[in-house]
């Protein structure tokens, strides 16, 4: 298909959701798109563009949890509104857990480290077989797929504010962390860019928070890249 059509249409599309499927599947595709029809500058305006949507959407939470703390004086009818505001707050939640867990899959694959001589838009190297590269040429876009993942965590840590339990969406939620916290552990936090290492670590911060236990979980393996030991690629 024509990728900057779908960029430029995406780009210039409204919507009554937060976040629309099809959009969103369509972005991360061109985003994984390794073939000549998905540029650098397609794959950029893709992350952004998702950012966007995310920080949109920030903005619809902070309103929902704002009805949620006002003062009701009407009980039936404030009970109606309580109920759909609590109804809707949690369809926002799976909302966006959802689409962290499609998120990182996308950044573990952007991320990955691979051989030099591996089709990765743009590395040329004489050394084959030994020296590792980001999938993702563009430290730029790297730099925003860290920022994407922040954006979207801090989103999740305000929504689910004062929340014990994510019920069935809990196991989700520890998976995709957990992907994440490999991700960083094998790439982000071993990029050549120092500005995406920075992110990264701000990005443990806000994962930390999101789901400690994933955190825990994944600990040695962040450990090893935080603390400077020679990380082991298999």
């Amino acid at each position: 298909g024509d990728v900057a059509a779908d960029v430029s249409a995406i780009k210039g599309s409204g919507g009554d959701t937060l976040f629309p499927e099809a959009t969103i599947s369509t972005l991360l595709s061109i985003i994984d798109n390794d073939d000549e029809f998905s540029t650098e500058g397609h794959r950029e305006m893709s992350v952004e563009i998702i950012r966007g949507l995310i920080r949109s959407a920030f903005g619809a939470i902070d309103d929902i949890f704002d009805d949620d703390d006002k003062t009701i004086t009407n009980n039936n009818n404030g009970n109606l509104i309580q109920t759909a505001t609590n109804e809707r707050s949690n369809s926002l939640v799976s909302t966006m857990i959802q689409l962290f867990h499609d998120c990182s899959f996308t950044f573990q694959k952007r991320m990955r480290r691979c051989t030099a001589n591996h089709s990765n838009h743009g590395f040329h190297s004489s050394t084959k077989g030994t020296t590792l590269e980001p999938m993702e040429s563009s430290e730029d876009i790297r730099l925003l797929l860290v920022d994407l993942m922040v954006d979207l965590g801090d989103c999740m840590v305000a929504a689910m504010k004062g929340e014990k339990t994510l019920g069935e969406n809990n196991v989700l939620l520890i998976e995709s962390t957990s992907i994440t916290c490999q991700t960083l552990a094998k790439s982000a936090l071993l990029d050549p860019y120092p500005d995406v290492q920075r992110a990264s670590c701000s990005l443990i911060e806000t994962l930390a928070q999101l789901c400690p236990s994933a955190i825990q979980m994944n600990s040695s393996s962040l450990l090893v890249p935080l603390t400077g030991q020679q990380q082991v690629v298999g």
